[in-house]
């Protein structure tokens, strides 16, 4: 008989693990070394799983973060390591376990999901792909900076720069020292085996950079950047230093739409942006309380009398007024486009000229990239 879904306990992780290794790493590989933060006794109680007879049979995994986006503090949940036996299949645990890792991240404060994947199970629960995200394929001909960086491999007493350089990131993951260092230890980028390097200018370390270990694209050998931090005049200097070490063709970096010194560079360089979404798909989860959240995110971009006349109801759809304009968003997923920004839904915007005006100062707002936290 079937137990669950519930946490799983300490002295079940190496089974939680090896079920994760049966689905993800048939080919070699372990899912407990490569997420030590998700698959740790720490986070036991986010892993939500069925048994059969004592073993795990299905898995929900999650880890809980708070981020920063632009001044705002917003608590999500990182899921992953979504996976069944296959003699278990097609029962719905893992619906059931994610509806259950739902009620738990909402007792945990969580706002925001963020789900690794973008399967049908996600969608049905009303997750969809948004956020707005900038990806610079830079060619090994293009014209770079040429600051007298040095760039070597980052060591653990480079720990304290490299928590300072990530704190200058207006959207980010909030990490601590120790988490940072697991992460680094891991040597996982998005799901792939990586690398960190600093990059110091006269020995001040100014950037870091985190690749994926190279891969090859239609017969061009590419690196790719999933997460940088500090000065981008920086980064692009180094890259002729990566272009060479690891002898590619191509190196893309990712940024957050909203990175405005990306930007400016990349036109400087002549690289234009291509347009990304999120890499899986997300839920606003907890309405009122991200509207509560990014509160200081309102009251620095709007006027005190915009605040003053800017109302958002809850119930029972999202409701923005403003001077007796009002626009209504009447599902979740059309909530999360509006939000976020979506390349694959039709962001809805009001009609009336005040409200629209308003509501483009706030909307859509950057969200956090995974990076190293992706699960």
């Amino acid at each position: 008989m079937l137990e669950g879904p519930r946490a799983a306990r300490k002295d079940e992780l190496e089974a939680v693990v090896a079920l994760s290794n049966l689905v993800f790493r048939s080919k070699g590989g372990d899912m407990g070394r490569e997420y030590p933060t998700l698959f740790c006794p720490e986070n036991a109680e986010n892993l939500r799983i069925f048994l059969d007879d004592g073993k795990p049979v299905s898995l929900v995994g999650f880890t809980v973060r708070d981020t920063l986006i632009m001044g705002a503090t917003i608590r999500v949940c990182n899921v992953g390591s979504v996976c069944t036996h296959p003699d278990y299949r097609n029962r719905g645990l893992a619906t059931r376990l994610l509806e259950d890792s739902v009620r738990k991240a909402l007792a945990e404060g969580v706002v925001v999901m963020l789900i690794s994947g973008g399967r049908g199970l996600y969608r049905r629960m009303g997750c969809i792909n948004a956020g707005l995200y900038h990806l610079y394929r830079i060619p090994k001909e293009t014209d770079l900076p040429r600051l007298p960086v040095e760039v070597e491999t980052w060591r653990e007493e480079d720990l304290p720069d490299l928590v300072r350089i990530h704190q200058g990131e207006p959207v980010r993951y909030i990490r601590d020292v120790d988490e940072f260092l697991t992460l680094l230890r891991a040597e996982m980028l998005v799901n792939r085996p990586a690398d960190t390097w600093t990059v110091r200018l006269d020995g001040e370390m100014v950037a870091y950079i985190c690749v994926q270990r190279p891969v090859e694209e239609e017969g061009v050998k590419v690196l790719k950047a999933r997460e940088i931090a500090g000065s981008r005049l920086a980064v692009l200097s180094a890259l002729p230093e990566l272009f060479d070490r690891y002898g590619v063709d191509r190196i893309d970096i990712d940024t957050v739409a909203a990175d405005e010194e990306m930007k400016l560079l990349g036109r400087m360089i002549g690289v234009r942006p291509s347009l990304r979404g999120f890499m899986g798909t997300l839920k606003i989860i907890n309405l009122r309380g991200f509207f509560e959240a990014i509160e200081p995110y309102f009251s620095e971009r709007l006027t005190e009398e915009e605040l003053w006349n800017l109302e958002v109801d809850f119930e029972p759809e999202l409701t923005f007024r403003y001077k007796g304009e009002e626009f209504k968003l009447s599902c979740i997923e059309d909530v999360t486009a509006f939000i976020f920004g979506s390349i694959e839904r039709e962001r809805p915007t009001p009609q009336t000229p005040n409200l629209s005006r308003t509501l483009s100062k706030l909307f859509p707002m950057p969200l956090v990239d995974y990076g190293l936290n992706f699960i």
